[in-house]
């Protein structure tokens, strides 16, 4: 793959809610979404200037919007759709959620979402083909 089209399938999977995100991309991503954030905040609550505040707080709302995405994708790949994020505004589920976003395998084969981002074929399918013949 050249850079130009790896450039282009990083900006679509990265900024688009279609498809499913496996677990270890799940990770990579929220930690390059809040390496900046987390760098940056010592010196923007020492700052003075309204405009640095400002800037951090469209920092945030973009770091905020791009893993709003990622979650969406990787519930997804759990064979879940987007409204399980309101789940994650419950007090104590959402530390249940999360963890089973961080740690719980996707959906093994295609689900609703797209096909298996490991290239796993479902077993059951393979199975019902046999059973059929």
């Amino acid at each position: 793959m050249d850079h130009d089209s790896f450039a282009n399938h990083t900006k679509e999977s990265f900024f688009d809610v279609h498809g499913r995100l496996r677990r270890r991309n799940y990770w990579l991503r929220s930690v390059l979404i809040f390496i900046p954030a987390g760098y940056l905040f010592e010196p923007a609550m020492e700052a003075d200037g309204t405009l640095v505040n400002f800037l951090y707080g469209i920092l945030l709302l973009v770091t905020g919007a791009l893993f709003v995405i990622q979650t969406i994708k990787r519930f997804q790949d759990m064979g879940n759709g987007k409204w399980n994020l309101i789940f994650l505004m419950i007090p104590i589920l959402n530390v249940y959620i999360s963890l089973r976003l961080y740690f719980k395998d996707g959906t093994v084969g295609p689900n609703p979402f797209g096909e298996d981002p490991k290239g796993r074929e479902d077993p059951n399918q393979n199975q019902d083909n046999a059973e059929r013949m």
